[in-house]
């Protein structure tokens, strides 16, 4: 099929829409996304000067709220995959946002649980491996794993 020749006045209006802000706002009407993650998107497309006129705006009309971006990351996350929050913590600053102390609604051992209550058949040393490596510590391991094996004594 052989695309139709644009009319200069509807180019015109094509270049006019085509912005570093209707970028950012095709963007943000899939999901939330941190001020870092906008501006590297546009980064790759635009002008620096464009860029940080188009992250203003956005601020401006709040659609870029970093803090409601972090309830959302967190709340999505932690139904999705349950993690803890040093964990993620660490995922939050890779997007760009600083969060120094995470409050969590979910104590950390009920996360283990949640995160080990999707695997079955797991040997208690490929379950420890598995909470390892979704962030928890070795005390909250110990306590999940001892109540899940119903074990006083735990073999290495």
């Amino acid at each position: 099929m052989i695309p139709k020749k644009l009319s200069p006045n509807k180019w015109e209006k094509l270049k006019k829409n085509n912005s570093a802000l209707n970028s950012g706002l095709r963007l943000l009407s899939r999901r939330p996304y941190s001020e870092k993650e906008v501006s590297e998107h546009l980064a790759r497309h635009w002008p620096k000067s464009d860029v940080a006129a188009a992250i203003t705006k956005l601020k401006d009309l709040k659609f870029i709220d970093d803090a409601a971006f972090a309830a959302w990351y967190q709340e999505s996350r932690l139904r999705a995959r349950p993690m803890s929050a040093k964990l993620l913590a660490f995922e939050l600053k890779r997007k760009g946002l600083e969060i120094r102390n995470l409050k969590l609604e979910i104590s950390e051992p009920e996360l283990a649980r949640q995160a080990l209550s999707k695997k079955k058949n797991l040997s208690w040393k490929q379950a420890a491996r598995f909470l390892a490596s979704r962030g928890f510590s070795w005390d909250v391991i110990e306590q999940i794993l001892k109540k899940r094996y119903n074990d006083d004594h735990v073999n290495y």
